[in-house]
Parts: C-alpha cells; structure tokens; sequence
C-alpha cells in the first residue's frame, strides 16, 4: 500500500496545487494563488503559518492541502485557525483529510496552541464527517462581507489612520 505523505508546501508544488485548489475555491484566480502560497512559505515567521500538502508516495502529485495560522483566540489563548481543506482522491480522500487533522494537531502542540479551529468554506459533508472524528465540534458561525474598495494584500490602517 502506497504511503500517505504530509509535509509543508514546498516552491515546486505551488502550480501543482492549482487544479485542486480550483476544485474548492472556484473563484481563486492562478496569480492570487501563487502571490498568496510564495508570500506563505517565504513568511519569516514560517512556523506560525503554512501550508500542509498530502501526496501518495511515490507519486509526486498533490491530493491534498490545508492552509493554518497561529491565531490568539480571548478565551483559549494560542489557537492554530485551519482553512481552505482540500483533498482529491478517488479511494481515499477520508484518509487524506484524517491525515491533515492529525498533521493540524502536530503542527498546534509545536506551536504551543490550545485548540485548533477550523473553518470550512463549502458545504462538504465528507470534510465535516472527517473533522468531526477527528475530534472538531461546531464553534460558530462565520459571517463575510466583501468590501467594494478593499485591495488585497493591502497593508492594514495604523491606529493614527483609524483615529482621523
């Protein structure tokens, strides 16, 4: 039986990723997808923030990823915040996405977290039923308005900006 490989995204892998993330995320253009993993694992502070990849050993095709960063949450202190859950295979995708859950759960013990929150931006059952064995229980709603004039990657106002 092959072996399941996770391990962080590396440089080579970013293009690869593409057709999968697009499986989810639809919208998510080529260039926003490699600004967003380069400036990711080119981070300084790489361990509060990456990118987990799951492929079958030998193959060297991704079959899965997840997006984490370190969070502070008011109540837990330290939380590792998961999204953007993907995983593509055709005989073992619950083994792929039980497999990110485990690495998730790594990942928070090394960084020192209290919980790892996940957030799912689709309806996938299956995603919900793994993360639910794995332990996640529902947290809360998460609600989203995008705004008109916002850039990405746009630097955050400062407190003087605010107060003005």
């Amino acid at each position: 039986m092959p072996e399941l490989i996770i391990e962080p995204l590396r440089p080579d892998q970013i293009r690869l990723l593409y057709p999968l993330l697009r499986e989810q995320e639809t919208s998510v253009e080529l260039d926003a997808w490699i600004s967003f993993a380069r400036r990711v694992i080119s981070n300084p502070k790489r361990m509060s923030e990456g990118i987990i990849v799951a492929s079958w050993a030998p193959r060297k095709f991704p079959c899965g990823m997840v997006c984490y960063r370190r969070d502070n949450d008011m109540e837990l202190g330290a939380v590792l915040t998961a999204e953007h859950f993907i995983a593509v295979d055709l005989l073992n995708s619950s083994r792929v996405l039980t497999a990110m859950a485990v690495e998730l759960d790594r990942i928070a013990a090394d960084l020192g977290c209290a919980a790892v929150r996940s957030i799912i931006h689709s309806e996938d059952g299956e995603l919900i039923g793994r993360l639910t064995d794995a332990g996640h229980r529902p947290q809360a709603l998460a609600f989203f308005k995008k705004l008109k004039n916002a850039e990405p990657d746009s630097p955050a106002p400062t407190n003087d900006a605010m107060t003005k």
